[in-house]
């Protein structure tokens, strides 16, 4: 029979305790390569080979054993490797996180002192000759790795979790019948006892609650933002033909100015009316319901839920292109008018405090802009996505919470659909729930005509 031999690195001596009292107590030397780290890449499992093929002769572990080598088709070795599987697969979370972050590895194809390797065969045959003996749900990948031009086979094996599954043998399995449980100790994969057993069962039972959440619309409309920039551009042309016609038409000797100067401070004033126009458009849109994204998050099942945070994420999104520093002004009151919007025809040295906006800058109107009025959620836009993260809250059982509200700032024609992907996860779940949702555009004029974009415009 090959020989089998396992590693153990930094303990010189592990104890186990059997379910008839007696305690087993082996010597262990270390193995000459750092096991606090996982081995995932080429280069690490490498590594990890050539530490098999260093090391002495001692005793079994429970994270790593290896064989000189296998042939992998015949049945006899087949079953070998769904043993190990089965083994390590019902290892103890708390014992297996202390080495390798509680991966497993099975080496088939190098020992202390030897490197014979095997003959490769498709892993995806492989792992459909081993299925019928261990099911599906343990989670291994088989790696090839060339040490000295010779192929070595490491099997990875995914750590064991509260709450996984006690893996049983599923078909005839050398000694062992369908339904019996293998569990790796010191050294050696074997039936497990009534400790061990006692053990898988506190594992399955510390399994974390399932995540049965949903996240749905308020409202399955939204309005698009209106074009801001075109709006004001055109009430300001219009109001400089309407002054500039009033000035033609001034009565001779009332006011001292030249047609030059007049023109001059007319455009400065425009100028600085547009600013804030558009801030106080963006300020107030910002507020406006009928343009926010509202939404609840419901619990309808049994279990409470603790720190339930809601991501978004929103594709094929528009957006309108603003001055990027009209949105500082979205942390504070309102923008206020300048005086001489009320009095044109004051001088331009009495126009104190009027809002500069030079340099317009074209900069995209993205919802992350939104000052005070992010409350409750922060954004983020890359590319054509955007991505929105709620606060975590609570949720008790057969409740739901209304999020955040959050202005959108949608450039989208009536009728456009956008596709919203929502996730959710809580602290005391060991899942997410995923769901979509669309979402369908109205007309951002609705705004311009309500009382909101009215007093945006005019007060």
């Amino acid at each position: 029979m090959i020989a089998v031999h396992a590693l153990i690195r930094g303990a010189s001596r592990e104890t186990r305790s059997t379910s008839r009292g007696a305690t087993v107590v082996s010597g262990a030397v270390p193995f000459p390569i750092d096991a606090t780290e996982p081995f995932r890449c080429p280069s690490e499992l490498r590594r990890l080979v050539e530490a098999v093929r260093s090391a002495g002769d001692c005793d079994e572990t429970r994270w790593i054993e290896w064989k000189s080598t296998l042939d992998l088709t015949t049945t006899a070795h087949i079953q070998h490797v769904a043993k190990q599987l089965l083994g390590f697969a019902n290892r103890d979370p708390e014992v297996a996180k202390k080495w390798a972050q509680g991966l497993a590895y099975l080496v088939i194809g190098a020992s202390p002192e030897e490197l014979k390797g095997v003959a490769p065969v498709d892993p995806e045959r492989l792992v459909s000759q081993v299925r019928p003996y261990v099911g599906s749900e343990i989670t291994w990948t088989p790696e090839y790795v060339r040490v000295d031009d010779t192929d070595v086979l490491v099997i990875i094996v995914e750590p064991p979790r509260p709450g996984h599954s006690i893996h049983l043998v599923r078909k005839d399995l050398q000694r062992y019948k369908p339904g019996t449980v293998l569990i790796r100790r010191p050294g050696q994969t074997e039936a497990a006892d009534v400790d061990e057993m006692g053990m898988l069962q506190r594992r399955l039972l510390a399994r974390t609650a399932r995540l049965d959440l949903t996240v749905e619309p308020r409202r399955t409309t939204i309005e698009a933002c209106p074009d801001f920039q075109t709006v004001v551009d055109t009430w300001a042309g219009r109001e400089r033909a309407t002054r500039l016609d009033a000035w033609a038409k001034r009565r001779p000797g009332s006011d001292h100015r030249t047609d030059k100067q007049h023109t001059r401070e007319l455009d400065g004033f425009l100028e600085q009316a547009r600013a804030v126009l558009l801030a106080r458009g963006v300020w107030r849109f910002a507020r406006y319901k009928p343009a926010m994204l509202d939404l609840r998050v419901v619990n309808p099942g049994d279990r409470n839920f603790t720190l339930v945070q809601v991501t978004l994420a929103i594709s094929g999104i528009s957006a309108r292109h603003l001055n990027k520093r009209l949105f500082d002004l979205l942390d504070k009151d309102e923008p206020d008018l300048p005086d001489s919007l009320a009095m044109p025809g004051r001088r331009e040295a009495d126009r104190r405090g009027a809002v500069d906006c030079s340099g317009l800058d074209g900069a995209p109107f993205r919802t992350e802009h939104f000052g005070a009025a992010r409350c409750g959620w922060q954004a983020g836009t890359a590319a054509d996505k955007v991505r929105i993260v709620f606060t975590p809250c609570d949720l008790r059982p057969h409740e739901a919470a209304d999020l955040p509200s959050v202005p959108l700032g949608l450039a989208a024609e009536p009728g456009a659909t956008v596709d919203v992907a929502w996730e959710a996860t809580a602290a005391n779940a060991d899942c997410k729930a995923v769901g979509t949702f669309t979402l369908s555009a109205t007309s951002g004029s609705a705004f311009l005509t309500s009382e909101a974009g009215r007093k945006g415009r005019h007060n």
